[in-house]
């Protein structure tokens, strides 16, 4: 029994040094963000985003990405396999102006995707089983994590994060996530289930690719889940998202240098 007693204390000691190291490192990581996004800003690429309904394919399209002033500015060039033209390509052309109008202004619209942000995760995580590896060849910090107990959700972006549980592969020199699973633990309702409630089972996989050992870009991202909609419609959604042509800007913006395309299965 003394034994046992023993073991459990070591046990929750090694897992609080855990939760404290990762919560240093992603204190660090956020404290870092302003001069990692501004880096980004040199560097943009394509986005190809499939998307399935049931098993059957919903849309295709295709997107230029570059970084202005912390975020992501996606401007639509192609909608299953067709180039935008006409009124729908002046349409996206005034949305982007707009938007970069907006951060010029300091006026950033709220975010409203699906990623984990690094201050969710500190505020709303524990973390456990930190071990030191490797990923694409380069040296990371990977952890569990899952929610932190005692904790109350405050909004509906806590109240996903706190749903979860996931790993992290985080990369320490370049203070940015290299790679993050997770998968929806309990169902997640919106409206109360009204609007939307989706599954257990949901997962998200988000994978980087690392440039000249400098900065990860994203490379992978698929999403998948189940759940009803209104009326007790049921929705089984695929999202896979590919991304290619990466460029470096010079200082000027004047022109841009193409990376070589790589075997991704070198990276992995």
């Amino acid at each position: 029994m003394r034994l046992l007693i023993i073991v459990l204390i070591l046990s929750a000691a090694a897992q609080a040094d855990d939760d404290t190291m990762i919560r240093a490192l992603l204190q660090r990581m956020q404290d870092a963000e302003p001069s990692v996004m501004k880096k980004l800003e040199s560097f943009g690429y394509r986005e190809h985003v499939q998307e399935e309904r049931s098993g059957k394919p919903r849309t295709e399209e295709m997107f230029e990405v570059t970084y202005l002033k912390d975020r992501r500015i996606r401007r639509l060039i192609e909608k299953d396999g067709k180039p935008l033209s006409g009124a729908a390509l002046e349409k996206e052309n005034k949305r982007v102006e707009k938007l970069v109008t907006q951060l010029e202004n300091g006026n950033a619209p709220p975010l409203g995707n699906r990623r984990l942000r690094l201050v969710d995760l500190g505020r709303v995580c524990q973390f456990s089983h930190v071990q030191r590896g490797k990923l694409q060849g380069r040296e990371v910090v990977q952890c569990d994590f899952g929610p932190r107990p005692g904790f109350k959700p405050a909004n509906t972006r806590e109240r996903f994060v706190h749903g979860v549980d996931g790993k992290l592969w985080l990369d320490e020199r370049a203070l940015q996530i290299a790679r993050a699973e997770f998968v929806l633990r309990e169902a997640f309702k919106i409206g109360g289930g009204l609007f939307f409630n989706m599954k257990p089972g949901t997962r998200f996989t988000d994978e980087e690719m690392l440039y000249q050992g400098e900065v990860w870009l994203p490379k992978s991202r698929e999403f998948v889940l189940s759940g009803k909609a209104l009326i007790g419609v049921k929705v089984e959604l695929r999202s896979i998202v590919a991304y290619s042509d990466y460029h470096r800007f010079d200082v000027s913006g004047s022109s841009r240098e193409s990376w070589p395309q790589m075997n991704t299965d070198e990276h992995r």
